[in-house]
């Protein structure tokens, strides 16, 4: 199964991206370069996904590593200003931001240098209904009310959702929520009880319990991981 590496701060697109495409790829997504670099140095990947533009200086190790393991990068970025370091590589292509997930999706499968399977082709409903769950995971979300907010009965979106991405739309909701906490327990010190609030979950043992499921491991046991 092709790797990706994805460089972001948006945890939200990062946690979406993730759940959309694991059937077809492994996303690994980590919030620095330095990170990154770190990634690139342990083992192979067939696209870096940088979700800015930065400067010259902390793009340029990036880009070395990203040679060295002959993969390719995209980068998404709020302009077409891009760094003098980014002009200097080949193999590297640009989306512009704000990006949706389907765009996202077909962005990265072009960017692979050997494309290594078809992308998940998400319709109308169903790309919609992403945008709304990434937008809002962490609110109250049912298969009506996203089926409403996209023009289409409760039972079309149920049956396209899981035909399209293999999950339900209760099942997806979760997994973002559950990819969303992961970094925040990585990255952050906030506690459990803070982190369920900011996702979703109703309180800390309700987000334990899910997250032991998701991953076989308690969410401290989680953060403590070398």
């Amino acid at each position: 199964m092709p790797r990706i590496l994805f460089i972001t701060a948006d945890w939200p697109t990062g946690a979406a991206f993730t759940v959309t495409v694991e059937r077809f790829a492994r996303i690994v997504p980590v919030d620095s370069i330095h990170a990154a670099v770190q990634e690139l140095a342990e083992g192979p990947f067939g696209l870096v996904i940088l979700d800015q533009a930065h400067e010259d200086d902390d793009v340029r190790p990036l880009l070395r590593a990203a040679r060295a393991r002959r993969c390719s990068v995209l980068v998404i970025a709020e302009s077409v200003r891009i760094p003098h370091a980014l002009d200097q590589l080949g193999g590297w292509r640009l989306a512009q931001w704000p990006i949706t997930i389907q765009a996202l999706v077909e962005r990265a499968w072009n960017a692979f240098a050997a494309h290594p399977s078809q992308p998940p082709q998400l319709g109308r409903p169903v790309s919609q209904a992403i945008e709304k769950i990434r937008l809002n995971y962490h609110g109250p979300l049912t298969v009506g009310a996203l089926a409403d907010a996209v023009h289409v009965s409760p039972s079309h979106l149920a049956h396209q959702f899981r035909s399209e991405t293999g999950l339900s739309v209760k099942d997806y909701v979760t997994r973002v929520r559950i990819e969303v906490a992961r970094r925040l327990l990585l990255e952050t010190d906030a506690k459990l009880e803070s982190i369920a609030d900011a996702v979703g979950f109703c309180d800390a043992p309700h987000l334990s319990r899910v997250f032991v499921q998701h991953t076989r491991r308690r969410p401290g046991e989680y953060r403590r991981q070398p």
